[in-house]
């Protein structure tokens, strides 16, 4: 989109539409053809395709394109077309539904044990470290190893990447963001038991959803909302029987909800500029910039150059699993989803983590580990319930 010599405001470029029609509301994108070229308009209509609630229209040409079927009605005596699906027999659709499905139980049966290992491997790792080294120094080393890791799909993606300000502001919050984050977890930790910092860090997707409201003008409905509260409770549920507060506390408790607010304004951060820079390229940078940064700490350089073979192997696999694999996957899903819905599908984790240690470990799962888990996975089916039906219809 060209700014020069325009009466009319200028709101961004073509990266920028699904960010724009998500914060307006919008629900109908008209297209002008022959501005466009052929590429530029077929990644914009991929890029608007998941949005259910947006429909693209297009003034004439390209007619190749139109294969699928098309609407044509005028708008101030402009002719505009308007995609159809798919245009499916009854037998099509019912052969359709059974491939849909079959492939989502394939994929649930051999994902879902993937995603569960890997998050127990980023875990136990991770755990295992902090053991034996300062936080913000195996932070440092997790980043360090992370950074390597993304390093080649960032170099495949780096086209990807449209430089500017808000993009450049984008990368170096989120790494500054991330190292305020892992400072507040260090302190809380400090003098209070994990099972407290979970319980509040977990208050990071209602900070993350009021936020989101706020800056992005995500649409958060009721029914999300009582998904949320459930969920929480379900959190609340699971920990109750190790939870307590000390009266001399309130320090700790400040630091936990001020990591789960530097990690909301993450996931603000990151979906803001996430249509400007791909999500390796993303990593890879805020990565570069939070090393940096942590590497001129002195007491952490000197505790890094003295780790063991095994230590650094430990971090290897807490960065390969954690602010690798696990960063970008889920920056990846921001581009198709609300904040509040990935991060809410998220929230499975402890219930997928209790599995895993009973089926592994032989870990006895307490009532409150299962009512627990029963009411967030109720509020997890309840938030998607619309979307579910909508699909499946």
């Amino acid at each position: 989109v060209q700014a020069t010599q325009s009466p009319i405001p200028i709101l961004g470029g073509l990266d920028d539409l699904p960010t724009l029609a998500e914060r307006y509301g919008v629900q109908e994108v008209i297209v002008a053809t022959t501005s466009l070229r052929r590429e530029q308009l077929l990644d914009l209509y991929q890029s608007l395709a998941p949005m259910r609630n947006v429909e693209v229209c297009l003034s004439s040409g390209l007619y190749e394109v139109m294969t699928t079927g098309m609407q044509v009605r005028t708008l101030g005596s402009v002719p505009l077309m308007t995609l159809n699906n798919l245009r499916l027999s009854t037998g099509e659709k019912v052969l359709k539904t059974l491939l849909d499905y079959s492939l989502i139980l394939f994929a649930s049966i051999l994902l879902i044990p993937l995603f569960i290992i890997g998050g127990g491997l980023y875990a136990i790792p991770y755990q295992i470290s902090l053991s034996s080294m300062n936080l913000m120094s195996a932070v440092c080393g997790v980043f360090l190893f992370a950074m390597v890791f993304s390093i080649p799909g960032a170099w495949i993606q780096r086209g990807h990447f449209i430089p500017g300000r808000k993009s450049i502001a984008g990368v170096i919050a989120v790494a500054l963001f991330g190292i305020a984050a892992n400072y507040a977890l260090s302190r809380s930790l400090e003098t209070s038991s994990a099972t407290l910092f979970i319980v509040i860090a977990r208050t990071e997707i209602v900070m993350a959803m009021i936020l989101g409201w706020l800056f992005l003008k995500e649409k958060v409905t009721v029914r999300l909302w009582i998904g949320v509260v459930v969920v929480m409770i379900g959190v609340i549920l699971m920990k109750s029987e190790g939870l307590s507060i000390p009266l001399d506390a309130l320090i700790p408790v400040v630091w936990a909800f001020a990591c789960a607010f530097f990690f909301a304004l993450i996931q603000i951060v990151s979906k803001a500029v996430i249509h400007l820079i791909d999500p390796q390229v993303l990593n890879v940078s805020r990565l570069v910039i939070a090393s940096t940064l942590l590497l001129g700490s002195e007491e952490i350089r000197n505790e890094l150059s003295g780790l063991s073979y095994s230590q650094w192997s430990m971090l290897a696999l807490a960065a390969f699993f954690g602010p690798f694999l696990g960063r970008v996957t889920y920056t990846y899903s921001l581009k198709y989803m609300t904040i509040s819905k990935a991060m809410l599908l998220g929230m499975l984790s402890p219930v997928l983590t209790i599995v895993v240690e009973y089926h592994l470990y032989g870990t006895l799962i307490s009532p409150s580990e299962m009512g627990g888990s029963l009411l967030i996975i109720l509020g997890i089916v309840w938030s998607f319930l619309p979307t579910l039906l909508n699909k499946s219809s």
